[in-house]
């Protein structure tokens, strides 16, 4: 893990937890360099102790607004947090695992969702990119030697990063992992046929998306066996197809949950409050209620694509809800 500090040495702040679960122990380290501000403070990598190492990336630092959910009492929220804003993120996690038989040089690099790339612009037309591509650069890590790339959904945010601003492959040389019912959905000609005007773009990205990687994409099932023991998870309702994926690293077990959470502060107390954007709320509220529940009562560290960065805790029941412990 040291000369992993010094190839990222760029990087302001990077985060090494170890422990047998990983995560009890957390050092800072500091590097000199100023080069690169937006990046500084949004990759940490955890230590297992196994053979795999973890970097938590934030793609986008953006929190969000109290009026994408459902029933919460603004006057109330406010007083925490004047800007009726939810603390949160987007966040892109990247899986090293090391000394595997079937790899060169020996080890699998595998993504988990890639961020908004190139997606998101502004009123003007200005692209404001992800940080994912500048986080790997300064990682020292090639698009090229990324092995495969988990998608937990087909939203904008998650999948903008497979391309550069020419609709290219930025993974020339990843398997692109995506649910048949996620597929199945964005690609129906009805359903892009009725879909609001504001999500027409977010097809159409999904479409070059098919366009670009070709042959390259896998289509699973939730009863599938993916890449270096990953194995998905049913998690539907925020979309069709929303899928989790669980990894156990023979000491710990992980659970990447995608968009089950938006909003922790809200949404660990009260699971049942529903996204703005669920295409089924009740089915998203009754994934997160389960998800919950199974990290609380099988203690696993769930990683999630809008906690607050770093982005992956722990879960405990507390009343009618849960707690979640960030980073712990």
């Amino acid at each position: 893990m040291v000369n992993l500090i010094k190839k990222i040495s760029v990087l302001l702040v990077t985060i090494l937890c170890f422990s047998l679960f990983g995560l009890n122990n957390i050092k800072t380290a500091e590097a000199k360099s100023q080069k690169a501000p937006i990046i500084s403070q949004s990759m940490h990598g955890i230590n297992f102790g196994t053979v795999e190492e973890i970097y938590c990336i934030q793609d986008l630092k953006k929190n969000m607004p109290i009026a994408w959910f459902e029933g919460v009492n603004q006057a109330a929220f406010k007083k925490l947090y004047p800007k009726l804003e939810v603390p949160a993120s987007t966040n892109v996690f990247l899986l090293k695992q090391n000394n595997h038989p079937k790899a060169l040089p020996g080890r699998l690099l595998i993504l988990i969702d890639a961020g908004a790339g190139s997606f998101i612009k502004d009123e003007k037309g200005n692209i404001h990119p992800g940080q994912l591509s500048k986080a790997l650069e300064y990682a020292t890590i090639n698009p090229n030697d990324i092995d495969a790339v988990l998608i937990t959904h087909l939203h904008f945010d998650h999948i903008g990063g497979l391309l550069d601003k020419d609709n290219n492959p930025v993974f020339k040389n990843a398997t692109i992992y995506i649910n048949a019912k996620e597929k199945a959905y964005w690609l129906d000609p009805e359903v892009i046929k009725n879909a609001p005007e504001a999500a027409k773009p977010n097809f159409d990205l999904v479409q070059k998306v098919f366009t670009a990687y070709g042959d390259k994409i896998k289509i699973f099932e939730v009863t599938d066996q993916l890449i270096a023991g990953f194995k998905p998870i049913e998690a539907y309702g925020h979309t069709p197809g929303h899928t989790a994926f669980e990894y156990n690293t023979g000491k710990q077990k992980l659970m990447f949950w995608g968009d089950a959470v938006h909003g922790a502060a809200i949404q660990f107390p009260n699971p049942s409050i529903a996204f703005k954007y669920d295409v089924d709320p009740q089915k998203a509220i009754e994934t997160r209620i389960a998800l919950m529940k199974k990290a609380a009562s099988e203690k696993y560290i769930v990683f999630g694509a809008h906690l607050p960065f770093y982005g992956f805790g722990r879960v405990e029941p507390h009343g009618k809800g849960f707690i979640y412990k960030n980073g712990r």
